[in-house]
């Protein structure tokens, strides 16, 4: 799964050109479109609901993933959360980092992770740093996390030289 650069996507995703431009690209590289997860904010969909709505399924007929990124820190209502065709939320890493320690973090990383479930949504942890809050998303079950306990980012073509080559 390859993710966009979550800067750029809120400017390109409200650009008129953008659905043109991300078919362009997916065409040109030959990447299927099941390899590409956009990530949006929740207050970026606020900005123009109906219209972020209508683009939003332009982009699943694409074969694209959606997910939200930061869930939880935002301003976004429930209720439209079970209209958007989203594939994933991604609790926010200030949830998951007090996880051990801080009983509302738990609370709320817990209760992401039931309501993604309900949703049929997945569910990915950010900012998972240690063995530690490894293992106890995957005792809460959320078995999707990205952070440092697993790799630092790096430039594409290191990532290519240390992970597609070998």
């Amino acid at each position: 799964m390859a993710y966009v650069n979550q800067r750029e996507v809120p400017i390109q995703f409200q650009q008129v050109g953008f659905l043109p431009m991300l078919k362009t690209l997916l065409e040109k590289h030959d990447v299927p479109p099941a390899c590409v997860d956009l990530e949006i904010t929740e207050n970026m969909l606020l900005n123009d609901l109906s219209s972020s709505l209508d683009k939003m399924n332009k982009i699943k007929e694409l074969g694209v993933y959606l997910s939200i990124d930061d869930f939880g820190t935002g301003y976004s209502s429930l209720k439209y959360l079970k209209s958007l065709p989203v594939d994933r939320l991604k609790i926010d890493q200030s949830f998951v980092r007090d996880l051990l320690t801080d009983k509302s973090d738990e609370a709320i990383v817990l209760a992401v992770i039931a309501m993604a479930n309900a949703l049929n949504m997945n569910v990915l942890a950010e900012g998972v740093e240690t063995l530690e809050h490894h293992n106890r998303l995957e005792e809460i079950h959320c078995y999707n996390y990205q952070g440092y306990h697993f790799g630092r980012p790096v430039p594409p073509s290191q990532f290519v030289t240390d992970f597609i080559s070998k």
